[in-house]
């Protein structure tokens, strides 16, 4: 009977555990310490930018004509009375008003360049149709029990039915 319950275990365990979503978790940054939103915006809409600093510096974020100026803040866990401590500068901007790539730059006031990054701008869609977001991460796993799930449950249950069956039949007495 042991060797029967761990067979079932093992079974089910491969079934389910093997079957896992993969993590959809975020991948980590590039090397690029600025940031735009997701880098998908629709025109003329206001966009968040960022960018890792040095905390005693202002960061100057400029995309075609449109400039901000922000300081940069310490990030949690750092000493703030260092020089040299690392933080984040956080600013809004406008996006173009004309659908394209653009790039968006970062500038600090100590640190000089702190990089660039691409901006997609869309064009405004004047549908009620909602479009699906372009780049991200794509979807991965299952959303569920899938075919070759049931199909592997359907076989287990009935696996399960004819033990029983060959169990009680074992048991009756032979007719004399």
């Amino acid at each position: 009977m042991k060797k029967v319950v761990f067979a079932l275990a093992a079974m089910l365990t491969a079934v389910v555990g093997l079957g896992s979503v993969a993590s959809a978790g975020v991948y980590p940054p590039a090397d690029n310490p600025v940031t735009v939103g997701d880098g998908i915006a629709a025109a003329g809409d206001e966009i968040t930018v960022t960018a890792t600093c040095a905390v005693p510096e202002d960061v100057t974020f400029t995309i075609v004509g449109d400039s901000a100026t922000a300081p940069c803040v310490a990030t949690a866990g750092s000493d703030s009375s260092l020089a040299t401590s690392a933080g984040v500068a956080t600013a809004k901007l406008n996006a173009p008003s004309i659908s394209g790539t653009y790039a968006m730059s970062a500038v600090g006031s100590v640190s000089g360049d702190l990089g660039s990054v691409d901006l997609v701008v869309a064009a405004q869609v004047e549908t009620t149709t909602t479009l699906a977001p372009v780049g991200g991460l794509p979807a991965t796993g299952s959303d569920g029990i899938g075919l070759t799930t049931g199909v592997a449950f359907g076989v287990f249950a009935t696996g399960l039915v004819l033990f029983a069956l060959a169990t009680v039949r074992r048991r009756q007495p032979a007719a004399a």
